[in-house]
C-alpha cells in the first residue's frame, strides 16, 4: 500500500445546467473548489484540478493550487481524469477522482478509498454510506441518491437509482430498520491501467438506462470495492445546496475539533489509523494549510533579492513548506520624506519576475494606489493591502478584480471584528481568495499592542488569518524620524499567534538587518528564519 503512488484529480466544469459556475461559488468567503482542494491535499500531495474553463483554472492557480485545462467535450469526469493524467505526466499507480463540488469531503474518506487498494484484486474503489432510520424513506427513495448493493469483502454488485434490494413481505416503512441500505458517494479511484481501459469502453445498456457510468464497468467485469463511511457530506448541485453548505460550515466552525465523523473501510477491518496518509506525514498534512510569507521589507538590490530567494528555496526544500517571497517596490508610508522608498513599480516588478523565473517562488507585494493593481496582478500571486489603507474601497476593489489572492492587513485602529467589512468589499468585488493579517493596534506613544483575540475573531470572517510577526513588534516613529522595533520578540509573537489559531505567518528578513534600508529593527536575520519556521510546524 505505502509503495503505491496516488494522484488526485478534481474535475471541475463551469457549465452546469442546475448551477452554472458552481466551483467558483463562494462558500465561507472562498470558492467551493478551494474547499475541495484543501481537503484533498491533506491526504494526497500530488493533486490537480482538471477543468475546461479558464476562470476556474485562474482561480486555482491564484490560491496556489495546480490546474490543467481539458476538453469541454468529455462525457464524464472519468474521461476528464484520463486526459488530465496524460497531460500531467508522471507515473501514478492509482488515480483518485474527487468531485469538484464536494467541499466537505473528509480526509478519513480519502484514506478509506486509498485503503481499498490494499487488496491487489481491486480495480476500482468508491465510497458508500449507510442510510439510517433518521434519514427517512424520502431520502432512501430519492432517485438522485444512487444506491449500491455490496457482496463479500464489500465488493459492489450493482448500483441503482431505485431502492435495492426489495424487501419482500416487509412493510416499506420498516425497511430502514430491517436492512442496511447503502448510499453511493460519487468518488472513485482507479488503477492506472484500469482508468485507460474503462474510458475506452462504449456506453452500455445498463448505463444508459440508469445514467450511472459505474454500471458500464461492472458489465465489463471490473471489480469495484467500496469503502464504507459514516461521514455525511454536502455536495453542491444547486444554489439551494450552497445555502445548506453555508449553514453546515457555520456549524462546523462553531464546533471546531469535532471533525466530520468516523470512517471504516470494511466491516471486517479495524478502524483506520487517523494519521494514515499514503503520501504525506501528519506534520506535512498540517503545514499544507499553513501560509508562510518572508522576504526583505523593500527591494534594495537584485543581489539582496537573490540572496533571500536562494535561502527561502533551501528552507522550502528542507522543511517541505512553500514560503511566499515578499518584497515592496515602493514603501509609500515611510515616516520621513527623506527615507528610502524602493526602486519603483516598473523596475521592481521586473526584479520580482526575475525571482520567480530563477527560483520558482510564489510572490507577494503591496500596492498603495488603485492603478497599481492591474500591472502588479500580472506578476505576483498575492496583492497585499497596507494596514492604513485597508478601508479604501477603490483599492480593495481594484486588487480583487485582478483575480489574485488579496491579503488585507488590519489597520492599527481597527478591531478584528471590524475586518468583516474590508473582507466583504474584496469578496463582493470578485477576489479569488482573501486573507486577513493581524499586526497590532496603536494608541499613540510610539508603540503597538497586540490583542491576540483578534485572530479567532478574524477566523470567523476569513479562513486564512496571518500573523505579521514583524510589524507587530514595531515602535512607530520611535527612532527619531524612523521606525524602531524589537526583533527579539518576533519568534514569541509567532508562537503566541499559533496558540490563538493563526494559520499564516509573515516575516520580513534580511541578511544584515542592522544595515537594512527600511524596518531594520523589526526584521529577522535571514539565518534565523528556518528555526522560527520549524518551531511553527
Amino acid at each position: 500500500m505505502d509503495s503505491l503512488k496516488f494522484l488526485a484529480v478534481i474535475p471541475a466544469r463551469y457549465a452546469s445546467t442546475r448551477f452554472p459556475g458552481k466551483p467558483l461559488a463562494r462558500l465561507g468567503g472562498e470558492p467551493v473548489i478551494r474547499h475541495v482542494w484543501k481537503q484533498v491535499t491533506q491526504v494526497f500531495a500530488d493533486a490537480a484540478v482538471a477543468t475546461d474553463d479558464p476562470r476556474i483554472y485562474d482561480a486555482v492557480e491564484a490560491f496556489g493550487g495546480r490546474a490543467v485545462m481539458t476538453s469541454p467535450d468529455h462525457r464524464s469526469g472519468t474521461d476528464r481524469c484520463r486526459e488530465a493524467v496524460d497531460k500531467l505526466g508522471g507515473d501514478p499507480d492509482v488515480i483518485v477522482n474527487v468531485q469538484g463540488d464536494e467541499p466537505f469531503i473528509a480526509p478519513s474518506q480519502l484514506q478509506a478509498i486509498a485503503r481499498c487498494f490494499d487488496d491487489p484484486s481491486t480495480d476500482i474503489a468508491t465510497l458508500v454510506k449507510p442510510f439510517t432510520e433518521a434519514d427517512g424513506l424520502d431520502a432512501l427513495e430519492n432517485p438522485n441518491s444512487p444506491k449500491v448493493v455490496l457482496g463479500s469483502a464489500d465488493q459492489a454488485l450493482y448500483f441503482s437509482r431505485s431502492v435495492i434490494p426489495y424487501l419482500r413481505g416487509v412493510p416499506r416503512e420498516e425497511w430502514l430498520a430491517r436492512h442496511t441500505f447503502y448510499k453511493h458517494i460519487g468518488m472513485y479511484a482507479f488503477r492506472r491501467e484500469t482508468l485507460y481501459k474503462v474510458t475506452a469502453l462504449p456506453q452500455s445498456a445498463l448505463e444508459r438506462a440508469e445514467s450511472l457510468e459505474q454500471l458500464r464497468w461492472l458489465e465489463n467485469g471490473f471489480r469495484i470495492r467500496a469503502g464504507i463511511s459514516d461521514v455525511e457530506t454536502i455536495g453542491i448541485d444547486t444554489p439551494e445546496d450552497l445555502a445548506k453548505a453555508e449553514e453546515f460550515l457555520k456549524l462546523k466552525i462553531g464546533n471546531q475539533g469535532g471533525g466530520f465523523g468516523r470512517t471504516t473501510v470494511a466491516r471486517s477491518h479495524a478502524k483506520p489509523d487517523p494519521d494514515f496518509n499514503p503520501r504525506l506525514s501528519t506534520a506535512n498534512s498540517r503545514l499544507m494549510n499553513t501560509t508562510f510569507i518572508a522576504g526583505p521589507c523593500v527591494i534594495e538590490s537584485a543581489e539582496l533579492l537573490d540572496t533571500v530567494a536562494a535561502r527561502l528555496t533551501e528552507i522550502n526544500r528542507r522543511l517541505g513548506v512553500q514560503i511566499i517571497f515578499k518584497a515592496s517596490f515602493d514603501k509609500a508610508n515611510r515616516t520621513s520624506i527623506r527615507s528610502y522608498r524602493g526602486v519603483g513599480m516598473e523596475k521592481g516588478l521586473q526584479m520580482l519576475a526575475d525571482v520567480r523565473s530563477k527560483w520558482g517562488l510564489r510572490l507577494l507585494t503591496d500596492i498603495h494606489e488603485s492603478w497599481q493593481a492591474a500591472p502588479v496582478g500580472e506578476v505576483v500571486d498575492v496583492i497585499q493591502i497596507p494596514a492604513f489603507l485597508c478601508r479604501q474601497t477603490d483599492l480593495l476593489v481594484a486588487a480583487a478584480k485582478t483575480g489574485r489572492t488579496v491579503n488585507i492587513k488590519k489597520a492599527q485602529f481597527l478591531s478584528g471584528e471590524d475586518m468583516r467589512y474590508p473582507y466583504e468589499k474584496a469578496c463582493d468585488a470578485g477576489a479569488a481568495d482573501v486573507w486577513l493579517t493581524e499586526r497590532g493596534n496603536s494608541f499613540g506613544y510610539n508603540n503597538l499592542v497586540v490583542d491576540f483575540r483578534n485572530i479567532p475573531d478574524m477566523l470567523r470572517i476569513a479562513p486564512t488569518v496571518v500573523m505579521d510577526c514583524t510589524h507587530s513588534v514595531q515602535r512607530p516613529g520611535a527612532a527619531g524620524g524612523k521606525t524602531g522595533g524589537n526583533r527579539e520578540f518576533v519568534p514569541a509573537m509567532a508562537l503566541a499567534a499559533k496558540a490563538f489559531g493563526a494559520n499564516g505567518y509573515f516575516f520580513e528578513v534580511h541578511p544584515d538587518p542592522d544595515h537594512a534600508l527600511s524596518d531594520g529593527p523589526n526584521m529577522l536575520n535571514l539565518n534565523d528564519l528556518e528555526g522560527v519556521v520549524k518551531s511553527l510546524l
